[in-house]
């Protein structure tokens, strides 16, 4: 697995398949004195070879992809580091947003063989979440 902007990588030289994690946010809003909202948004992108050398099926993809969905649950956030006030204690949790009608979702994209030549399909799982925060 790769994080977008941190882990270099060369897709040139890659020959099987790769996750990449992106992020985007946190947005903070103040909602009043002392209580702020946090919105994150992550999403993975998925690669695969339609074919490789290790006899992985063309539908590889399809379950890396509801892999990485099931791993789209609650996330605790915590003091950690070595600063002043960082003693591990839990400032609070992000949830996943669930409402189909505002499209906040764990939501699965599949966008297949982009380059005719290239024989790599891609895909992406995004999730959105939201923590309240009392300060």
């Amino acid at each position: 697995m790769y994080l977008e902007g941190v882990t270099p990588r060369d897709t040139e030289k890659i020959d099987h398949g790769f996750f990449e994690l992106r992020l985007d946010g946190p947005y903070f809003t103040q909602v009043s004195n002392n209580y702020w909202t946090c919105y994150v948004e992550i999403n993975v992108l998925i690669q695969e070879p339609l074919t490789n050398k290790d006899g992985r099926q063309v539908y590889q993809i399809d379950a890396n992809a509801g892999k990485i969905a099931a791993a789209f649950t609650d996330i605790i956030i915590k003091k950690f580091g070595n600063e002043v006030g960082d003693d591990d204690s839990v400032v609070g949790c992000l949830h996943v947003l669930q409402d189909v009608r505002d499209r906040q979702r764990i939501q699965i994209n599949h966008f297949g063989q982009i380059e005719p030549k290239v024989r790599i399909t891609q895909a992406t799982v995004e999730a959105h979440y939201n923590m309240e925060i009392d300060t």
